[in-house]
């Protein structure tokens, strides 16, 4: 770093906790989405595997991803696009 610090992107790394503010407004943001876009994931992981159940019913989902990912057990109730 130019000033001797660490750089660090406003990412947060696997392993690493998630910032306070996500717990606190994901179910309240999430049931007001007028589309769930979700990209590259393997969708294996907790809290984020299970972030498309967050949205209503009737919310579109689209996952944008190289490999198919994501078998759920009640798919019926999904709407893809």
């Amino acid at each position: 770093a130019k000033y001797g610090g660490v750089v660090k992107s406003d990412i947060v790394f696997f392993g690493e906790a998630l910032p306070a503010a996500f717990f606190e407004l994901m179910y309240h943001d999430f049931p007001k989405a007028d589309l769930l876009l979700v990209c590259g994931t393997s969708l294996q992981v907790q809290p984020f595997a299970s972030l498309i159940d967050l949205v209503t019913p009737q919310t579109p989902r689209c996952l944008i991803n190289r490999e198919r990912v994501g078998e759920y057990s009640n798919t019926s109730s999904y709407r893809y696009v």
